[in-house]
């Protein structure tokens, strides 16, 4: 897994009270929680993949 320089970092001093960096890093993610996913951008993004794969599909077999 590629790793997103800084990120993980940014998530371990948001987890860690302890940490240096904690409320600088609260503060700047307000209300950003990376345990909750909004599924419903998911679901479109990937609905439009399908759409554009059965409309190439579909041209590909329609020319065969």
């Amino acid at each position: 897994m590629r790793r997103v320089p800084g990120f993980y970092e940014l998530l371990e001093a948001r987890a860690d009270p302890n940490h240096p960096n904690h409320a600088q890093v609260r503060e700047w993610l307000d209300d950003y929680d990376p345990d909750l996913i909004d599924e419903l951008p998911i679901k479109y993004a990937l609905g439009r993949l399908a759409s554009r794969r059965n409309a190439a599909k579909a041209r590909i077999n329609k020319g065969a």
